[in-house]
């Protein structure tokens, strides 16, 4: 076995976030539109993965020192990273994927595996991906190496650097004051959506929206679309909770943790360099203009503070810290949230495997600590769609949920466009 040197801080974190009711890893799923021949695309997709380096290579973990990368020097075992399957219909493909998400990854390989799944008239590919591997910018740049041409991404603004070093101090210090009182000091409502956790998982996606159209109530009042889809997300969690009876206040709000990509231009290599945020979502509101409105002057505020690299710099020194600290913080922040939320922009251009196209595309993000929720945001070829991860404990059919976010949309939708 070759040394390769210690994981960074932050990727160590999140190697060490794995619980049995939660695991790190990322689940994507890409159908392709069409049957595709097994052996030519396990060549490719062996071929292509194993470009990245630490797609070879494993961790060792000792209880002093810190997880380390090493390589053996041979070839992965390609049986293992690459199954064969079959399934009858999309809703069995759905059932498979939350029952990988309880599954964990072999410790003793490299953090990856893809499922490739057979379907009556199409070809789905499932990639399982450990976040320690990287984040989900590092994750879009994997998934460009297997498709056939670059894939042509939406511009992302990045996070500015504040301007001198003092204006940075002041900065940090009110952001880890906001931290502590606004998110800290106070615990989350309960709603059913927390809880206690098991094992098993479930996963729903949304039909397509267009993304058109979510540009066009961007234009109208003058927000982003991550501001509207967030409003449409504050909407869902709202009317899914009435649908199932419970009550709520109207000053109810939840928070959902949102990663925010702390990457300078340009930088693709794998590892973790991203933050998170503590966005409030005003579910009480039963005013969806009110809502947008809300959800819009928050996030104004949080992208003039530098809450998400606070968050990145305790993240890593979690990396750092001796396991019983690192679960402990892990799981303080974890109970003052609702859910994990992450919005994505994905490929602008249609996207082909070895001449396969890909029909559509979705993934579902991990959720730490003993947050039960996850929620998926990802546009592809002027498409949007959304995913949803539960524990069955609290949402028994997550499919509800996404039923509830395509009418909050087509509520908000209807009132500003007629």
């Amino acid at each position: 076995m070759t040394d390769l040197g210690p994981l960074s801080y932050a990727d160590a974190a999140w190697l060490h976030m794995d619980e049995p009711g939660n695991l790190m890893i990322i689940n994507g799923l890409l159908r392709l539109s069409e049957r595709a021949d097994l052996a030519t695309l396990r060549h490719r997709l062996a071929e292509r993965f194993l470009g990245h380096d630490r797609f070879g290579w494993t961790v060792v973990d000792p209880p002093l020192g810190g997880p380390r990368w090493q390589s053996s020097g041979q070839a992965p075992d390609l049986n293992y990273h690459l199954v064969h399957t079959s399934v009858e219909n999309e809703a069995s493909l759905l059932e498979l994927v939350g029952q990988l998400m309880a599954q964990p990854l072999d410790r003793g390989q490299p953090l990856w595996q893809v499922h490739v799944v057979d379907l009556p008239d199409h070809t789905a590919l499932i990639i399982r991906l450990h976040h320690a591997l990287g984040d989900g910018v590092a994750m879009m740049h994997v998934l460009s190496t297997l498709t056939d041409a670059p894939m042509e991404t939406y511009n992302v603004p990045h996070v500015r650097a504040l301007i001198s070093p003092w204006r940075q101090a002041r900065a940090v210090g009110r952001a880890v004051l906001d931290l502590v009182t606004q998110v800290l000091l106070k615990p989350e409502p309960a709603t059913p959506y927390k809880g206690p956790l098991g094992v098993p998982k479930r996963a729903a996606v949304s039909r397509a929206l267009r993304l058109d159209s979510v540009k066009a109530i961007e234009k109208l009042v003058g927000c982003t679309v991550n501001d509207v889809l967030l409003t449409c997300l504050a909407g869902a969690l709202r009317d899914y909770l009435l649908h199932i009876g419970h009550q709520i206040a109207p000053t109810l709000s939840l928070h959902v943790v949102m990663p925010v990509d702390l990457r300078a231009a340009g930088d693709e290599l794998l590892g973790n360099r991203f933050g998170l945020a503590f966005v409030s979502l005003p579910v009480g509101e039963s005013d969806p203009l009110k809502r947008l409105r809300a959800v819009q002057q928050h996030l104004v505020h949080l992208k003039c503070t530098p809450h998400a690299q606070v968050i990145y710099a305790i993240l890593k020194l979690a990396g750092w810290l001796p396991r019983p600290l690192e679960l402990a913080l892990v799981r303080l922040f974890g109970s003052r949230a609702t859910a994990v939320a992450t919005n994505v922009p994905g490929p602008k251009n249609p996207l082909s495997i070895d001449g396969h196209p890909v029909a559509d595309l979705m993934f579902w993000v991990p959720r730490s600590g003993r947050l039960g929720l996850g929620v998926s945001i990802i546009s592809y070829a002027g498409d949007v769609r959304v995913g949803i991860a539960s524990d069955p404990g609290l949402i028994a059919e997550p499919q509800n949920l996404v039923d509830s976010f395509q009418r909050a949309f087509e509520e908000l939708h209807g009132l500003l466009t007629g």
